[in-house]
Parts: structure tokens; C-alpha cells; sequence
């Protein structure tokens, strides 16, 4: 908020014109530094992926960036590309233990009204892997609400319902 929202959009503004993008959507991470410095770590042309356009988008911002895209992409003009709304969102991703699954428990206590979306994939007998790439996530939990430190803490607290026995 503040400052550090006004240098991430500063940033990456700049980033955007350096590029010569003029139209389109594009994904950007990046992160804040306690000294106030941006650190860029990825630009694309592109939406993000994942539950980012839906239903992180809307949640953070109420712009339905999935219709939006295809208005733009079908050359019409979009709507609305102007935020509604100011929440947090946090896409948990789920990275349990590494070894073979004996038994899981908990996922139908991943439930609430703030999770926006949620998937475990892994299944009973199923090997978990070290995490070493996207790939091997066992699953994400997409939590919704008011500030950035809320939905952190409730997406350990979520995560931890998930109880699994290892052979």
C-alpha cells in the first residue's frame, strides 16, 4: 500500500514502455525490498496462469480480466479495466512432505467462504515428489480477504488441515 504500491506501479509502467507493449495483458512478478527497491522477476505478454485470471483477478480488483482479454483479443474495446475493489489474495501453493501416501485426511475441511478455489491432486498411494518445478505442486488453495498478512496466515492454517500418512 502507499509508497511501495506507487514504486511497484512505477516500475513496472516503465518496464511495460521499455518493452514497446502499447495493448494487451501482461503478468508480472516481482516483489518489494524493506528499502523500498523493486525486484522484477518475470514480464510477459501474457495472462497469468493458473487462478489468476479467475477468480484472483476479480477478487483483488472486481475486473472480470477473463472477458476483458477476449474483448481485446477480439479487437473490441474492453468495458471496464479500472478496479472496483482493493483486497488481498493469496495462491497457497500446497507442498507437503515428500514420500508415498498411505492416507489423507482433511481435504473436506478446505472449505470456507473466504477459499476462492482449491485442489489437492495427489491421491492414496500417489508418491510426492521434492518440489523442484511448478509440476510438482500437490495442489494450491486460493484464499480471499482483506489484507495481504490475513490471507498468508490462512492459507498455512488451511494447509495444515491436510494430514497425510506416509508408507
Amino acid at each position: 500500500r502507499g509508497a511501495q504500491l506507487e514504486r511497484l506501479k512505477q516500475v513496472i509502467s516503465l518496464s511495460v514502455k521499455s518493452l514497446g507493449i502499447v495493448n494487451g495483458c501482461i503478468h508480472v512478478e516481482c516483489c518489494t525490498l524493506p528499502d523500498g527497491q523493486v525486484k522484477l522477476f518475470e514480464l510477459g505478454l501474457r495472462p497469468g496462469g493458473g487462478g489468476t485470471p479467475d477468480p484472483i483477478v476479480p477478487w483483488i480488483s472486481g475486473i472480470q480480466l477473463s472477458a476483458e482479454y477476449i474483448r481485446l483479443c477480439a479487437g473490441d474495446v474492453p468495458e471496464t479495466l479500472e478496479p472496483t475493489t482493493s483486497r488481498a489474495c493469496n495462491y497457497h501453493f500446497i507442498t507437503p512432505e515428500p514420500g508415498k501416501i498411505a492416507t489423507i485426511a482433511g481435504l473436506e475441511a478446505i472449505s470456507a467462504e473466504d477459499v476462492l478455489d482449491f485442489a489437492f491432486f495427489p491421491k492414496t498411494e500417489d508418491t510426492i515428489k521434492e518440489v523442484r518445478a511448478g509440476s510438482d505442486r500437490s495442489g494450491f488453495i486460493i484464499v480471499g480477504g482483506d489484507t495481504a498478512p490475513e490471507v498468508l496466515q490462512r492459507g498455512y492454517e488451511l494447509e495444515n488441515r491436510i494430514k497425510i500418512e506416509y508408507c
